[in-house]
């Protein structure tokens, strides 16, 4: 079966450039449809308002109660201005670095023969983070036509418990391989710092501690791999010491999901200047990842499948078809843990239960 390389954006002119105000200005008139994403500066410009807010309604009261009416009527009509003013200059600061943003990534793309989007639903993957919380989104996305598929965009989901809400996001790039594989999870050392130091996993869901797999040399410095059960060789196979150095080398700040035909890599959500720097990140890791990947799977065979016959092999290929591509039931999916499920049980009891036995029994 014949393999086809990925198609590696190469060109971030784009992306190292700055824009005048004039291009930015002939931009927005050449895309109307397209709004800046106010997700980030929004929120900023509210943080700030109940900071100010705050401020506005408790500093007089700690204004000597002796002093003069008009002193506070001063220094009241000053924090408003103040506030307002900051406020002001957040919002409309972070519509204009929106807009440059949104401007380098639409050059970006067609420098490189990708697709762009300003925003979209909630993507249809199975990747860990995409079942998490509800209403979720996708902004500032890069799609390819060709055989990989890849995506790069940020991913926000909403998380609601009773009063309490609020957003997560994830940056995160994937790419169609040419095989089915087993799940393999790779979670990142570098991001999973815990209460006071202790190491502590950082991935939106928990697997089972038993699916844990040891590698060579350094590896398990910069990842802690998780495999089903019987499918340690296939991990082997797949994570050869060459795919493992180019992910030290390149991903060792993110964490790396194999699933089904798909690699994803996740990574923080990022705004403004710094979500550009991660685009460009990230498109290096798909340089390095993909060939790798790609190159060293696409013959890959679940040895747990009935084999076909070489004369069954043969008559598919000559009708155009490829090996058999699926993975036993058992090499699917990982076990999850139960562990943050009893945490959060624990902590329901904790806050909501033992009040109210506190207080009948008094």
């Amino acid at each position: 079966m014949a393999k086809t390389s990925p198609n590696v954006p190469t060109d971030f002119t784009a992306l190292q450039t700055q824009p005048t105000r004039a291009e930015i200005r002939e931009f927005k008139l050449q895309h109307p449809e397209l709004k800046p994403n106010s997700v980030f500066f929004t929120r900023g410009t509210k943080l700030f308002l109940a900071v100010g807010i705050a401020a506005i309604v408790l500093v007089p009261k700690v204004i000597d109660p002796r002093s003069h009416s008009a002193e506070r009527l001063w220094v009241t009509t000053l924090l408003i201005i103040l506030v307002l003013g900051v406020a002001c200059w957040i919002f409309v600061s972070g519509r204009i670095t929106a807009s440059i943003v949104q401007y380098q990534l639409v050059r970006f793309a067609a420098d490189n023969k990708l697709v762009y989007t300003s925003t979209g639903y909630r993507p249809d993957l199975p990747g860990m983070i995409f079942g998490l919380g509800s209403l979720g989104s996708t902004s500032h996305g890069l799609h390819s036509n060709d055989k990989r598929q890849l995506h790069l965009e940020t991913f926000t989901t909403t998380f609601i418990y009773d009063w309490v809400r609020y957003n997560k996001s994830w940056m995160y790039l994937t790419f169609r391989l040419d095989r089915n594989l087993p799940h393999i999870v790779l979670d990142s050392t570098r991001n999973s710092a815990g209460l006071f130091g202790a190491g502590r996993n950082k991935l939106p869901v928990s697997y089972a501690h038993t699916q844990r797999l040891s590698l060579e040399g350094d590896f398990d410095q910069h990842f802690a791999l998780y495999c089903p059960k019987e499918y340690e060789a296939d991990a082997l196979y797949i994570l050869t010491p060459d795919v493992m150095s180019v992910l030290i080398d390149h991903a060792a700040n993110c964490d790396v999901e194999i699933l089904d035909d798909r690699l994803y890599v996740y990574t923080k959500g990022k705004t403004g200047r710094a979500l550009i720097d991660a685009y460009v990140g990230l498109c290096a890791v798909y340089a390095a990842i993909a060939p790798k990947t790609v190159n060293q799977t696409h013959r890959y065979l679940d040895d747990r499948m009935p084999r076909p016959t070489p004369s069954a092999i043969k008559r598919s290929r000559s009708r155009g078809r490829s090996a058999p591509n699926q993975i036993a039931s058992q090499g699917r999916r990982l076990s999850r843990s139960p562990l943050r499920a009893i945490i959060l049980l624990g902590i329901v009891i904790v806050f909501l239960v033992l009040p109210w036995i506190a207080f009948f029994s008094l």
